[in-house]
């Protein structure tokens, strides 16, 4: 699902996974008991399996694989799972999953709108850590305390949440294999940054080919050509007065915004370019010559001309 943004002609996608609420919802809030078994991908390159088992229709397990799981929960994803999903992290992972939870569909610890939010938040949450970490302390005037995170959430690309006294640089390294989707990227975030600068009281944003200064000591992603590092900086008026949630969810949200926009910029670009085909095939079905008259000759190849 998406959702139309503030800036016209922009589309930011939804937190949650609508195919895990179409699976949990019906059976955590309106009683259905059926087994399930449902792989689910989402984006960044993560799996969902959902598990109702046939033998026990009133448990409901969600297991997820993501990337960075590692690098996630060092810097802030085992506090999260802690808070948010206490009580129901399973100590026996599904195979091929970094995490599973486990919850009774008949009695819930938290309410079930809570409980639905949470588990089709799951991977917007994972992600969230390393930011809510980083903020807090910039919020409460710590900033400069805690480490920087580097997390590759995709194949050859890194996110870094770069913590200083007075704010947080949050850098995106992003690649694509693709040479047309690179050549379109670029264009699509210099055009971006220099919209950031007309917004009002966005964060500075800053697009550059190459590594910034505040990535010297940290590792970089390993494709050696990426399309280039792109920058936020998160002061405290970012994320005070209750605005923390939402610019994590947009910072999360950011590189699946970016592949939106870049297929639907190739689609476009395709409409048009069949759109183009079809009005020069009509043009060339026009220009057929006009067939001049023949010529009647007579028996004898002289000839006759009709007075």
């Amino acid at each position: 699902m998406a959702q139309r943004g503030v800036i016209q002609g922009q589309i930011f996608l939804d937190s949650f996974n609508p195919i895990l609420e179409n699976a949990i919802k019906p059976r955590l809030m309106e009683g259905k008991r059926e087994p399930c078994e449902l792989k689910v991908s989402d984006f960044d390159d993560v799996m969902y399996t959902v598990e109702v088992p046939p033998n026990n229709l009133s448990t409901l397990s969600l297991s997820i694989a993501i990337n960075g799981w590692d690098q996630i929960s060092s810097n802030g994803g085992s506090e999260v799972l802690a808070t948010k999903y206490q009580g129901m992290i399973s100590p026996q992972v599904r195979p091929g999953h970094n995490l599973t939870i486990t919850t009774n569909l008949d009695n819930p610890t938290v309410p079930a709108e809570q409980l639905l939010k949470s588990l089709t938040e799951l991977k917007r949450n994972l992600m969230a850590a390393p930011f809510d970490r980083a903020f807090d302390a910039l919020r409460e005037g710590r900033g400069g305390s805690v480490p920087p995170a580097a997390i590759p959430w995709r194949k050859n690309e890194v996110v870094y949440v770069v913590p200083q006294a007075d704010r947080v640089t949050i850098i995106f390294a992003i690649d694509f294999t693709e040479s047309d989707e690179r050549a379109i990227a670029k264009s699509f975030l210099m055009e971006f940054v220099d919209a950031q600068r007309v917004a009002n009281n966005s964060p500075p944003c800053t697009f550059t080919p190459d590594a910034p200064l505040e990535l010297k000591s940290m590792p970089m992603p390993p494709s050696h050509t990426p399309v280039g590092f792109l920058s936020f900086v998160i002061f405290p008026q970012h994320v005070d007065r209750g605005r923390q949630e939402k610019t994590i969810t947009l910072l999360t949200g950011f590189r699946n915004y970016l592949h939106y926009h870049l297929k639907a910029t190739k689609t476009y670009m395709h409409m048009r370019m069949r759109k183009r085909v079809v009005g020069l095939l009509q043009v060339l079905s026009r220009a057929v010559p006009e067939e001049e008259a023949k010529a009647k000759k007579t028996a004898k190849g002289r000839t006759f001309n009709r007075g």
